[in-house]
């Protein structure tokens, strides 16, 4: 299915889009990214509410308790932040996927849902096939939840992005696959970062794989088609 496909946004739907990149140029620069542990796997669950993505734009210097008391909130968050304030409230985020964008100052911070931690069981099944049909070794893919990526190249360079799953060969330091889940974040927002992921690692990423989860809507099916 192509990553360009219509989305119909009039019933809960998952749109499952895989980019593949064009072939790895042979002079790569080695910009490692930074990447966190793996977490224990979530298994799937049905959700019947909905949060609106909530945009804040603030004139003064936003402190760590105030991005706390955000992050409260469990909505998708589209953040006003200057690179200089970015390292301290970094520390606050805590597991939970992210984009910062330093050059136009702008962090977007995904709920904290049962439903973002389920994407995890999908890859493990995944590996778990392909290792009892001998396509690779035992223990030769990691998968990581909420990898710190970072080293990205041209337009997309300084940009700090956590996907929501990667999968990393053993002795690779940058993943090959990535996973981005949507559930109240626009879908265009996950096309942006299918292209950064795919263009800004200059092909080490190869294959980004989105899935687009619409929101229930009051009065509407309590139980996503194709999800549960």
């Amino acid at each position: 299915m192509s990553a360009d496909k219509s989305f119909d946004q009039t019933q809960s739907t998952i749109a499952d889009c895989v980019a593949i990149a064009p072939p790895p140029p042979s002079s790569w620069k080695q910009n490692w990214p930074l990447c966190s542990q793996l977490l224990p796997p979530v298994r799937p669950t049905c959700f019947s509410f909905y949060h609106h993505a909530l945009a804040h734009n603030f004139e003064s210097q936003m402190t760590p308790d105030e991005l706390s008391e955000l992050l409260l909130l469990d909505e998708y968050l589209v953040l006003d932040i200057p690179p200089a304030e970015f390292p301290e409230l970094e520390q606050v985020i805590g597991r939970r996927a992210y984009t910062y964008r330093p050059t136009v100052g702008q962090l977007t911070i995904k709920m904290a849902t049962e439903m973002n931690g389920t994407v995890l069981n999908w890859p493990m099944d995944l590996i778990m096939a392909g290792t009892e049909a001998g396509a690779f070794g035992k223990h030769k893919l990691q998968l990581l939840s909420k990898a710190r990526l970072s080293g990205f190249t041209g337009e997309f360079a300084d940009i700090i992005k956590v996907p929501d799953v990667t999968m990393v060969p053993t002795h690779r330091l940058w993943p090959t696959v990535a996973y981005e889940f949507g559930y109240a974040e626009p879908y265009h927002h996950l096309k942006n970062d299918m292209k950064l992921l795919l263009e800004g690692s200059e092909g080490k990423i190869s294959n980004v794989i989105i899935i687009k989860l619409e929101p229930l809507k009051e009065g509407g099916n309590t139980n996503p088609e194709g999800f549960c």
